[in-house]
């Protein structure tokens, strides 16, 4: 398999590593402090929500079968059977 060369920039680098520089401490805090870290507990409940949801969602595939999920809500008679 050949393989495709990258085509270097104008400034001789295909990657941009010659404008990258680090940060100061000082700019590092304030980057910190502009973008708080993610709080975990956000996001383990909102996996909780998804998994929920998923699960609800697939069960009543489930119980439907082949009829569909419609039939959870309304049966052929066209009454509502998720209030019974």
């Amino acid at each position: 398999m050949a393989r495709i060369q990258p085509q270097d920039d104008e400034d001789g680098d295909a990657n941009g590593l010659d404008d990258f520089r680090p940060l100061t401490a000082e700019e590092a805090q304030k980057l910190r402090l502009q973008q708080p870290l993610l709080s975990i507990w956000r996001v383990v409940l909102a996996q909780v929500v998804v998994g929920l949801t998923v699960a609800v969602f697939t069960y009543n595939l489930d119980l439907c079968g082949t009829k569909g999920i419609c039939n959870l809500v309304v049966n052929k008679h066209g009454q509502n059977t998720a209030t019974r």
